[in-house]
């Protein structure tokens, strides 16, 4: 599970600077994200599960998909191809752009 990270509906698309990720700052004030750690599969699982997801077999980006979708929010993760977004606050922007610079893609 995310070290630090809440328990509300819809929050674990957006960070706020008080969130941690494996011990680490995710975000600082004005929206600014420090160097995230890669988040693994493991901690997307976990996240996916008290979301009420079931993981199953799919791939980190269909489940990170599935659970931004769950969060009403833009299922765009990995789709950074050009290392550009604007969505400043995501918990998942870091490994987006590391997933987008790999070519890895969604599932048909």
């Amino acid at each position: 599970m995310l070290l630090g990270a809440p328990a509300l509906p819809g929050e674990y698309g957006r960070v706020s600077p008080d969130i941690t990720c494996a011990g680490h700052p995710v975000g600082l004030p004005g929206g600014h994200a420090e160097r995230e750690p890669k988040v693994n599969m493991q901690e997307i699982r976990a996240v996916a599960r008290q979301r009420e997801i079931k993981p199953g077999r799919a791939n980190k980006v269909d489940l990170v998909h599935k659970i931004q979708r769950a969060e009403g929010n833009f299922d765009c993760f990995g789709s950074a191809n050009l290392g550009i977004c604007d969505q400043t606050g995501c918990l998942w922007r870091e490994d987006c752009f590391r997933v987008a610079a790999k070519g890895m893609k969604a599932s048909a």
